[in-house]
């Protein structure tokens, strides 16, 4: 029984494996290499398609204890989701709670740690603000850029170092917002884009499945 168990475990962690691996050959097959451009789509500067804003400044003289609110960092932005199991608290204004607030199509994006580390809030986070290690992103005009379009971007160009050139390191690596705002991305007609958040849209329902299972099957394990 132990052993079946093992197989199936591992089945299904090799089928959410194969999910990443399906949604990144077919991001490629549609738009191609984002660094290379080969499909020849316009380049538009990042500040022309998105509101940015970076998250406040975080010192001693921000917890005085008298408006806290707990705030997002970089650990708290894993590639794809957002993980509240660690989570900070400092001071936030009445005004400051308006500017750093965090609603559902907002794009998280690392300015620190893990550079372009990229995360989309599937919902409200009534209540959470965000530090300044992070970027936050609102789109603009949402004819023109999908947020699951951007969000492979993001990863394609990390993973293969286009970010990294972008970043200003001393001791830490910083992907400033001068350098974002200028950072120029390709960008397909829209209704591709929205055709592939589909394709992005059913396959995460389907790995979330896999995961649950996932979880059922490590529970009867144990």
């Amino acid at each position: 029984i132990l052993s079946k168990a093992e197989n199936l475990i591992a089945q299904r962690k090799e089928s959410i494996r194969l999910l990443d691996k399906f949604l990144k050959s077919t991001f490629l097959e549609m738009f191609g290499d984002p660094l290379r451009n080969e499909k020849g789509w316009k380049k538009v500067a990042c500040n022309s398609l998105f509101d940015m804003k970076l998250g406040k400044m975080l010192s001693a003289k921000n917890y005085t204890g008298e408006s806290v609110m707990p705030y997002l960092r970089n650990v708290n932005v894993k590639w794809g989701e957002i993980d509240l199991t660690d989570i900070k608290e400092m001071d936030f204004s009445e005004k400051e709670k308006e500017l750093y607030s965090l609603k559902a199509g907002d794009i998280l994006v690392c300015e620190g740690g893990e550079v372009g580390k990229t995360a989309i809030l599937k919902s409200d986070l009534n209540g959470y603000c965000f530090q300044n290690a992070l970027h936050r992103l609102r789109i603009k005009d949402n004819n023109k850029i999908n947020a699951y379009y951007f969000y492979w971007v993001m990863f394609l160009c990390v993973k293969r170092g286009m970010i990294s050139k972008h970043t200003i390191a001393a001791t830490i690596a910083h992907f400033t917002m001068e350098k974002f705002k200028k950072l120029n991305i390709c960008v397909p007609p829209f209704h591709l884009q929205t055709q592939f958040a589909h394709i992005v849209s059913k396959t995460e329902a389907l790995k979330s499945q896999y995961q649950q299972s996932l979880q059922e099957l490590e529970n009867l394990y144990g």
